[in-house]
């Protein structure tokens, strides 16, 4: 019997990409009228209140796009990747993204608080055979402004995880995870080699924790 298949995991937003991604698409895709410019208002009051929570921004920020049929979405999603994405991406972490992906011992997997739209066709043009993201619930092909289940942060990446991989099939020792934040501490803990990636400046370091 042969030896178990390996993981790579990586996030997306600070680790692949230099920016944080939802917000960003929310602003990008929406249309400039009166509820957006007050949800905006709310997004700002939001950031300043002592009691911040980041989850309640972004859903504030994604309301903006409630209405925007799903092929608008689709089209302005690749734009946005070719754009936007392609553009930002942090050299270091894309070249072992791409060792990893060329490597036949590895499945790569994306889990990222990302949106599914932008982030499956990265996965495409990557040829990343695995996703695991926060979706933006659509309804009658028209987007609600509501997230589809849950947020994919924290502890709930491992839940998502479970549902696209047999985690326990693969060699979580020796398996890796990238990764430029604690919340993604229960990634970190499932396999073996645990990399954080730290921004100073206009500089990225890799470190292996």
């Amino acid at each position: 019997m042969g030896s178990k298949k390996k993981l790579a995991i990586f996030d997306f937003c600070g680790t692949i990409f230099k920016l944080q991604s939802p917000d960003m698409f929310a602003d990008f895709v929406a249309k400039q009228n009166l509820r957006t410019k007050m949800l905006q208002l709310i997004c700002s009051q939001l950031s300043k209140s002592e009691k911040y929570c980041g989850i309640h921004h972004k859903k504030v920020k994604l309301f903006k796009i409630k209405g925007t049929p799903k092929a608008e979405l689709t089209a302005k999603a690749k734009y946005f990747v070719e754009n936007v994405i392609l553009k930002n991406l942090i050299e270091d972490v894309v070249k072992e993204l791409d060792k990893y992906i060329e490597d036949p011992d590895y499945d790569v997997i994306i889990a990222s608080g990302g949106y599914n739209l932008y982030l499956e066709y990265f996965c495409e043009l990557k040829k990343i055979p695995y996703l695991i993201s926060t979706n933006i619930e659509v309804i009658n092909d028209v987007a609600t402004g509501k997230i589809e289940g849950i947020d994919c942060f924290g502890p709930n990446k491992i839940l998502k995880l479970n549902k696209v991989l047999d985690v326990n099939s693969y060699d979580l020792e020796s398996s890796i995870c990238f990764s430029d934040s604690m919340s993604d501490k229960p990634l970190f803990n499932l396999v073996g080699n645990k990399i954080f990636v730290a921004k100073s400046g206009d500089k990225y370091t890799l470190t292996k924790l």
